[in-house]
């Protein structure tokens, strides 16, 4: 999948207390036995930091821009995340997206400025994914 992404967020103590952001994205999606098409997604972003804990919840929308499918679909996401030392977090993530579920165990952390996010995964119904690990790196300039 190639993807481009903006995330601008509402200024907010990075520490504590509530934040909002929106994060907008366009990518061209790679399937396995599928045509290509070009996505689109606008997740709103909800999120509490209290003492250890942090909190987040992503009631996402997306909508393919080409392609046969041309109804948006809701993908809403969670998170609860404890922080165990320094800037590293363990919790779990959970993902809807149409028929499939799946909960991820996940790591937070950063190196430098750049977020870096790794979880194994595994779905809770029959069109989930089995197991999955996923990483996310976003890179700070």
């Amino acid at each position: 999948m190639a993807q481009l992404g903006v995330q601008p967020a509402a200024p907010h103590d990075d520490a504590r207390g509530f934040y909002w952001a929106i994060n907008v994205e366009i990518a061209r999606d790679y399937r396995l036995d599928e045509p290509h098409f070009w996505n689109l997604e606008f997740i709103p972003i909800l999120g509490l930091r209290t003492g250890r804990w942090h909190f987040a919840a992503n009631p996402g929308i997306e909508r393919p821009l080409s392609g046969r499918e041309r109804g948006a679909t809701a993908t809403p996401a969670a998170k609860a995340a404890y922080l165990v030392s320094g800037k590293n977090y363990l919790g779990l993530e959970y993902y809807v997206e149409e028929q499939s579920r799946m909960l991820y165990l996940a790591w937070d952390g950063k190196l430098g400025k750049s977020d870096i996010n790794f979880g194994v995964g595994r779905g809770s119904t029959p069109a989930s994914d089995r197991w999955v690990v996923k990483t996310i790196y976003e890179i700070a300039f």
